[in-house]
This record gives C-alpha cells, sequence and structure tokens, in this order.
C-alpha cells in the first residue's frame, strides 16, 4: 500500500510540476507585457456591432503562428522526419509573438478576457502538445527512423499528407474541428506490418484519438467567445463599384460619401 501510495504522490508532483510549467507563460505574459492601457475612442463609420476591435485583430497572430507551425511541420516531414522540427522554437515564437502584441493591444483599447481566455487556451494547448511530441520524436520515434532506415514507411508519407491538409483547415477553422478520429482510421486502413508503420499506427493513432476527446473539451470551453466570421464588413476607396462587385467573393452593399 506504501509503495503505490508513493507513485500516486510522484505522479501528482509530477503533474503539478507540469501544470506550473505550462501556466508560467501566462503569468509572465499577464504581469510582463501589460502595456499602458490607453483607452479607445475611435467613433467608427459603421454600425459598432459590424466592426472588429483593433485588439483583436492584433491578437490574431499568435493563432497564425500556430496555424505556419503545423505548416512548417508538414514540410519538415515530407521530406524529412519529426525529431527533425523545432519544437522548442515554435513554442517560444507563439509566447514571444504574445507577449509583444499584448503590450500594444494596450494601446488600443485593451484585451476582453473572453479573447485572452481563447489565445492562453490554445497557446497552452499547443505547448503541451509540442512538449509531448518532442519527447517521444527524440526518444522512441527517433530510435524507430534509424530501425527504418533512410526509406520512408508509407504512414510516414501519409501522416505528411495528413499534417499538409490539418495546416491548410487551420488557415480558416478552429483546429478543435478537424476530424482526427478519421486521421487514426486512415493511419489504420493504410498501415503495413513493418516496424515503422506499427509504431506510427501506435504512437499517432494515440495521438489523433487524444486530440480528439480533448477537442471536444476545447469546443465546449470557448464556445462564449466564438470563431471569427469567414466574411469581412470593409469600406474601400478609389474603385469604381461597378468594378468592385466584379471581384470574386465580393458583394457591394452600400455606398457612401
Amino acid at each position: 500500500m506504501s509503495f503505490l501510495f508513493r507513485w500516486i504522490k510522484r505522479l501528482f508532483l509530477l503533474a503539478l510540476i507540469a501544470v506550473i510549467g505550462l501556466m508560467t507563460p501566462i503569468i509572465y505574459t499577464e504581469t510582463a507585457c501589460r502595456g499602458t492601457p490607453i483607452a479607445d475612442t475611435y467613433t467608427p463609420i459603421v454600425a459598432e456591432a459590424d466592426r472588429r476591435p483593433e485588439s483583436r485583430t492584433l491578437l490574431t497572430y499568435p493563432e497564425w503562428h500556430i496555424v505556419h507551425a503545423y505548416d512548417d511541420y508538414a514540410e519538415v516531414i515530407r521530406a524529412g522526419d519529426p525529431h527533425d522540427f523545432g519544437y522548442l522554437s515554435s513554442i517560444t515564437g507563439f509566447w514571444t509573438s504574445l507577449c509583444a502584441l499584448s503590450e500594444t493591444a494596450a494601446s488600443h483599447g485593451g484585451v476582453p478576457w473572453e479573447t485572452k481566455q481563447m489565445v492562453y487556451t490554445i497557446g497552452v494547448s499547443f505547448s503541451a502538445e509540442l512538449l509531448l511530441k518532442a519527447a517521444y520524436e527524440e526518444t522512441v520515434g527517433r530510435v524507430a527512423t534509424l530501425i527504418r532506415g533512410k526509406t520512408h514507411a508509407p504512414l510516414d508519407d501519409l501522416s505528411a499528407t495528413q499534417a499538409g491538409d490539418y495546416a491548410t483547415f487551420l488557415q480558416q477553422v478552429p483546429w478543435y474541428k478537424w476530424d482526427f478520429t478519421a486521421d487514426a482510421a486512415a493511419l489504420d486502413a493504410a498501415a503495413t506490418t513493418t516496424p515503422r508503420d506499427i509504431e506510427r499506427r501506435l504512437a499517432l493513432g494515440l495521438e489523433f484519438r487524444a486530440k480528439a476527446a480533448y477537442a471536444r473539451m476545447i469546443e465546449a470551453a470557448v464556445a462564449g467567445v466564438g470563431a471569427d466570421a469567414l466574411t469581412m464588413r470593409v469600406i474601400v476607396k478609389d474603385i469604381a463599384p461597378d468594378a468592385l462587385a466584379q471581384m470574386a467573393g465580393v458583394q457591394v452593399i452600400a455606398q457612401r460619401p
């Protein structure tokens, strides 16, 4: 019984250290990246309901950092292997950009807590995912590639395609709406009996199924913020309304002085 209690205590301590480690960037951002608060006194031309706060636009940059990180990852594993990717630099890039833009956003009316909650949630999720992935790919994953040799196994190529499709998906849609379960099923269907395919099927299958469960939790957590609309209402000048209306995806809804 004492042996079991010691292991439970160790696991609890490990979990506590992990939580503190993941919360540290948030604490740092909230304390060291506050900037000088300046109220937003701008009077918009359009109705307030049709206006997107400037601070919200600034805080989309860290989100795009994640999108491009996944795109970079897809390119790396298309020609190389997962252990070649810069996991730590991708994590630090997210939090350093968030710090700088949080300071700037303060002078544009500040950032609503709902937006901060969303950005912090995806930042912690992104950091935890990449740290776990790095820990695996730099150890077990690297050994599996040594056993495989230089030539990619079928699931190496499939996982690169999946990563590329996922990165493209993220350009318009939140990550938690991706069908990770379908990715896991595709791995199961395409796997061969080679050691590398067996390893990829088990490792990535577990990752995708865990993400599918976590995605459902995140979708519920950020439901109050909502995703950005895929169309924008904008005011343009120096172009004829007829010429503007002929552009793909553009609908002219009004003219102003």
